[in-house]
């Protein structure tokens, strides 16, 4: 007879074996929020899809997301961001892109790529309509990773799918939209350029003040504005 809990099991012990992982043994007392603790928290503390951060303080929530569930899941996926980022497809679509056409494709330098992967921040929190967010004078990047608000047994294989989409599709545009251009924008000042790119930037005339303390650091003048 099909015994669904059973082939279940099985999967979790794989899983677990290929992660090299207890996630009992992970648990520290002095992580958890003790009041919101209740009767799913056994069910979910190592469900990489459940909105697992509730159970835990800051910063130990932090990494209960989709993306950093494990040390291995992470790298897996920093290794796929990086083929996705150095394929031929994406570097056509930057050149072939007006803005960009006085520009080096910079996603080929693994420094730049990491440093843009290392500077991503995954929140494990709930969003209605800011799925992510680029902080660009700090050039950090906030990505909303809660799945479901609801308990995942409800959802197939094909809902799953598509919420992963949406977070990398929202992971792709704050970064390459958003996160390059400002590295392209700053790094302009360096060469006294004024670039202009499309992107969410203040307007050029609020933003002056920042402008011409850029441009003082990478001169030869010493004198900032007050």
């Amino acid at each position: 007879m099909n015994n669904p809990s059973i082939k279940n099991e099985q999967h979790k012990n794989k899983y677990n074996q290929f992660v090299n992982e207890n996630p009992d043994e992970l648990i520290r007392k002095e992580d958890l929020v003790f009041y919101n603790l209740d009767s799913y928290f056994m069910a979910t503390k190592d469900n990489p899809f459940s909105n697992r951060a509730k159970y835990y303080s800051y910063p130990a929530l932090l990494k209960k997301n989709i993306f950093q569930a494990n040390e291995n899941t992470f790298n897996n996926f920093r290794k796929y961001l990086k083929e996705i980022y150095k394929s031929k497809l994406l570097e056509e679509i930057f050149y072939l892109t007006p803005e960009f056409n006085d520009f080096k494709y910079p996603l080929l330098d693994d420094e730049i790529l990491d440093e843009m992967i290392d500077n991503t921040i995954f929140l494990p929190y709930d969003q209605e309509a800011l799925h992510g967010y680029t902080q660009k004078q700090f050039a950090k990047i906030f990505i909303s990773t809660n799945m479901f608000k609801d308990n995942l047994s409800k959802k197939d294989i094909s809902r799953v799918v598509v919420d992963i989409s949406l977070l990398l599709n929202t992971l792709i545009h704050e970064q390459l939209k958003h996160y390059i251009k400002g590295l392209i924008y700053y790094n302009s000042f360096r060469f006294r350029e004024k670039k202009r790119l499309d992107s969410d930037f203040a307007s050029y005339e609020s933003d002056q003040f920042f402008i011409d303390n850029l441009q003082i650091i990478f001169s030869e003048k010493k004198k900032y504005y007050s």
